[in-house]
């Protein structure tokens, strides 16, 4: 049934099948990278899509990493997720690593299927 409403779409990732195409994603799968992808897409890189696609987290970089900077990343995401219209409800659990600010996120989806990903959201190296 999610096939239905989330689509098909290109693997963002670029990823080819043995025979040289394209792969897809489809359903579930495809909601997951939509997401995902709107998350690491900063807000009006796209104005083709809407000055509002995307996500404010890149307005964490350069901030010290300390609490405040993670409620602040927690604060980002929740807004951005709040906007997009696959989810219906969320948990994030921001958290630092070595290369920048990751987030084990849980997102609830129209459907009521979900899933828990991590996801780097601010890295350090560029």
């Amino acid at each position: 049934m999610n096939d239905e409403i989330y689509g098909t779409d290109f693997d963002s990732k670029g990823r080819v099948a043995s025979n040289g195409d394209l792969l897809l994603v489809t359903g579930l799968d495809n909601a997951k990278q939509s997401i995902k992808n709107y998350l690491l897409t900063r807000k009006g890189n796209y104005d083709f899509i809407g000055p509002e696609h995307g996500s404010d987290i890149s307005k964490v970089m350069g901030e010290p990493r300390n609490k405040n900077t993670l409620q602040l990343a927690e604060l980002i995401l929740s807004n951005d997720l709040d906007q997009h219209p696959m989810v219906e409800d969320y948990e994030i659990s921001p958290y630092f690593t070595d290369k920048g600010i990751s987030a084990e996120i849980t997102c609830y989806l129209v459907d009521g299927s979900s899933f828990t990903d991590d996801l780097e959201v601010i890295s350090y190296d560029g």
